[in-house]
């Protein structure tokens, strides 16, 4: 996934890492993404990683959300949903994810 124009937003948490959504957005090391980008996942994804969160086996988690970030690289560039026949953003996704 490609680099985000939106400059990182500095965090006091050294955990924190680049949300995958490609935003810019910090977030907490518990946190797999920001909130914006967390509701572009589709809802078996996230339905998937929690329960897996709270009651699974930490590998079968951790395959969710390896699940989770492939699915990022593939349909969102830069906090926006990809229409992946143009390449561009989905028409009224745009300016989508509020920052």
């Amino acid at each position: 996934m490609g680099r985000s124009s939106r400059p990182a937003r500095p965090t006091s948490d050294p955990a924190a890492h680049p949300c995958p959504g490609g935003c810019g957005e910090q977030v907490p090391k518990r946190l797999l993404a920001c909130r914006s980008c967390w509701w572009l996942l589709p809802a078996g994804l996230r339905e998937e990683v929690m329960r897996l969160a709270r009651t699974g086996p930490r590998v079968a988690h951790l395959g969710a959300v390896g699940d989770a970030l492939l699915w990022y690289r593939a349909n969102v560039r830069d906090g926006d949903l990809v229409d992946l026949v143009d390449g561009g953003p989905v028409d009224g996704q745009a300016g989508q994810v509020a920052r």
